[in-house]
């Protein structure tokens, strides 16, 4: 029989099925099923499992730029044009502003002009130099007048420089008219709109740029728990991951999780929060974490190899501590004391004590659970699902008293746990069927609630007269 038919759709349908089932077989007594000291519980089921599982630390932190950079006019005039979008990215030397430049070229030709001078003037006095050397022995120079041409020289060579320096001053306020992306990053909006006039002694910021790939993970481990950071880190020849995630970013399916490289180690405790200051480095090239950002930060110290993990349904907790239920062969359950270590990102539960790689625990159904009850593990996988003894037993019986069955049958039943796939519609073809066992037909169906009308459904009448469908 195809249980997912049998038993409704979904684990809710067959736990309900399942139960109502064994209520049904443990209630009618004239249908002779054995007696049950209690009936059996409906649950899901896990195996222990063996897994490689991170070793963990949770801490907050905030994201911060690579380098962000305040753009300001080193010249004073007015902005003529900007040449960018707000926030978009920019690369390094490209261009962001023009300041007006005309005052700044006519300064460049202006030094030009003086340079130009200058040299000339060197030039004739040098010439004067070279023509007087030879008649200073002759006394057709006098001495003191070839000393006073040499000083010339030294003087207007001296005016060359410093002329060479005023253009070299001029041709940079004209350059600083064109002002350029430093870095490369997300740039911001307009401080200053096209039109105004801005002074380089005001300082004003016209924008800013935000180097954003890579980016900064900044967070803060206690005091307490660095020394065991420090210790892994070492090990791990200065270089952690760090599992990185936005606060607030939804469910784990949807939430943006990335690695991220911890390279630098704070060097001062702070005095007042007891806390140390740790950075790592990330790659952000879709820009999908922004500076200031507050995120969620885990530090990855080792892996695990071979840890046992449950889910976390199920470990529950008491007056004693964390234990689990594990269902043994018979399927009866034993409450056994557990060891738990760190919740997971897929929601398992490491066991560092108490229990097996293959043994199965109770996951759903543990209310009013106690050690030795009997339990049905529902499953999504319907040929997994195996009834109790006890309500096998109790399906036999009805089988036996409408002859709905054979030794070979009976054997299959308590073999695979399992009904076969014509005992429903055996049974349906029958007319005396009483109340218990219409509505025990209606559950194994998947129906509903028994009583229904259905359509073209028998009808029975139980012993105060009301008819069951």
């Amino acid at each position: 029989m195809n249980l997912s038919k049998t038993f409704g759709s979904g684990l809710g349908g067959l736990a309900i099925s399942l139960t109502t089932l064994s209520l049904l077989l443990a209630g009618c007594a004239d249908e002779a099923p054995p007696q049950q000291k209690s009936h059996a519980r409906t649950v899901t089921a896990a195996t222990v499992e063996a897994k490689n599982v991170p070793l963990y630390y949770d801490s907050l932190g905030k994201i911060t730029a690579l380098q962000s950079v305040n753009i300001v006019s080193q010249v004073d005039g007015q902005i003529v044009d900007i040449h960018f979008e707000q926030g978009s990215i920019v690369k390094e030397g490209d261009l962001l502003y023009t300041i007006y430049q005309p005052p700044y070229e006519a300064m460049v030709t202006e030094a030009k002009g003086r340079l130009q001078q200058s040299i000339a003037a060197l030039e004739i006095a040098k010439l004067e130099v070279e023509r007087s050397r030879p008649l200073v022995p002759q006394k057709l120079v006098a001495e003191q007048n070839f000393e006073q041409m040499e000083a010339n020289v030294i003087q207007l060579e001296g005016q060359v420089q410093e002329n060479t320096g005023a253009l070299e001053a001029a041709q940079i306020n004209l350059n600083y008219c064109s002002i350029t992306a430093p870095v490369s990053g997300m740039i911001g909006v307009y401080q200053v709109n096209k039109g105004n006039v801005v002074y380089a002694s005001a300082n004003t910021q016209l924008t800013s740029i935000q180097q954003m790939n890579p980016i900064y993970v900044d967070f803060i481990v206690p005091i307490t728990v660095f020394p065991e950071i420090q210790e892994y880190y070492d090990k791990a020849d200065r270089k952690l991951t760090i599992e990185v995630s936005p606060l607030g970013s939804g469910t784990m399916e949807k939430k943006i999780v990335r690695d991220a490289d911890m390279t630098i180690l704070g060097n001062l405790v702070a005095s007042n929060t007891g806390t140390i200051n740790l950075r790592a480095t990330m790659k952000n090239s879709d820009y999908a974490f922004w500076p200031n950002q507050p995120i969620a930060v885990r530090i990855i110290m080792t892996v695990l190899q071979d840890a046992l993990v449950v889910p976390k349904g199920a470990v529950a907790y008491g007056q004693q501590g964390a234990y689990a239920f594990v269902i043994k062969s018979d399927n009866t359950v034993e409450q056994r004391p557990i060891e738990v270590g760190q919740l997971q990102a897929d929601n398992t539960m490491v066991i560092s004590k108490g229990l097996n790689k293959g043994e199965r625990v109770v996951v759903e159904g543990q209310v009013f659970l106690m050690p030795g009850n009997e339990v049905i593990v529902a499953s999504d996988n319907p040929k997994q699902n195996r009834l109790p003894k006890s309500t096998l037993d109790g399906v036999i019986e009805i089988l036996k008293k409408y002859d709905k069955g054979s030794p070979e049958l009976y054997k299959q039943i308590e073999e695979s746990g399992q009904l076969p796939l014509d005992l429903i519609e055996g049974l349906k073809k029958h007319d005396k069927l009483s109340t218990k066992e219409a509505a025990f037909i209606e559950q194994l169906e998947g129906y509903g609630d028994a009583g229904k009308d259905k359509p073209g459904q028998k009808t029975s009448q139980d012993a105060s007269g009301q008819t069951s469908k």
